[in-house]
């Protein structure tokens, strides 16, 4: 009877040590797969925002979103062949990123993968859910346009805009608005005197241009019937000769459009929403993903 009370308790203890080392080994694997899981975690969102921010920086703009306000900071037109550059960018991306571990691809809104060079110029950077798109004709970036639907226009509290021209100056009068050659000339002409309580859609606007002078010229005339077009000819000149960027303001869907005409600028677009319930996005999707996660989300 002794006999088989300790082969009980003799069993009992070992029972005991077999669950205590089960727990422990339990607990060490759910601490290593934790640990995997935030290092893996970390890997896949670095990565994710290191590849969204290159594309930005090949596309030499840069975003940024407090409440309300969006600013794009901007440089025009390209010095580089951008479809090339989004190639090579992808190449380098899927060698240095890739291995077996981790999986990165550029894709559409509905999965299919796309090349970064498929991204369509005239759809870059959509505010949404809004679409109010700034953009450019193609890659040359020798134009800059926003464009809003009118059903959205509503949305858009206000504008600045302020270009720094890198290669030219003013070749108008800067002072005198009564001078034929005063740099402000508008036509057609849809200005008007206040956005107050009108009845269209009007857009409140201060566009500003700095030349390699250091000489600044602010456009006085600050609201516009965006249902009609106005248009103004900024007159500029550098050591081969003068000519003109082309501003457009209206009609819907057009915003404001810049024609540079082949000047080099430095811009930064100040847009204020009525909102701060937005975001922006690139026309492809960057999915990271790994054995344990992913991150699927708009550039």
């Amino acid at each position: 009877m002794r006999g088989l009370f300790f082969t009980a308790v003799t069993f009992l203890i070992f029972l005991a040590i077999l669950t205590y080392v089960y727990v422990l080994v339990y607990d060490n694997i759910e601490k290593s797969k934790t640990v995997a899981d935030t290092i893996s975690a970390q890997r896949i969102y670095y990565t994710w925002h290191d590849v969204a921010d290159s594309v930005n920086d090949l596309l030499n703009v840069h975003l940024s979103k407090k409440a309300e306000h969006l600013q794009i900071n901007d440089s025009l037109p390209a010095t580089e062949n951008i479809e090339d550059l989004l190639d090579l960018y992808q190449e380098f991306v899927n060698q240095i990123y890739g291995d077996p571990t981790i999986n990165i691809d550029f894709e559409d809104i509905d999965g299919n993968k796309i090349n970064l060079s498929d991204m369509d110029p005239q759809s870059l950077f959509t505010i949404e859910p809004m679409n109010i798109v700034y953009f450019y004709p193609d890659y040359g970036k020798r134009e800059m346009n926003i464009n809003a639907d009118p059903s959205n226009f509503s949305y858009i509290d206000g504008i600045e805009v302020f270009i720094k021209l890198k290669n030219v100056y003013f070749n108008c009068n800067l002072t005198h608005p009564s001078d034929p050659q005063y740099c402000e000339k508008w036509s057609p002409d849809a200005s008007v005197s206040t956005c107050e309580g009108a009845a269209f859609n009007c857009l409140t606007l201060n566009l500003t241009f700095e030349d390699v002078n250091s000489d600044i010229f602010n456009f006085e005339t600050h609201y516009f019937n965006v249902d009609s077009k106005s248009t103004a000819n900024l007159d500029i000149k550098n050591v081969t000769g003068s000519y003109f960027i082309t501003i457009q303001v209206g009609p819907l869907p057009t915003v404001l459009n810049v024609d540079l005409h082949n000047a080099m600028v430095d811009s930064v677009v100040d847009m204020y929403l009525n909102t701060s319930d937005f975001y922006m996005n690139l026309p492809s999707i960057l999915n990271v993903t790994t054995p344990f996660g992913k991150k699927v989300d708009i550039i």
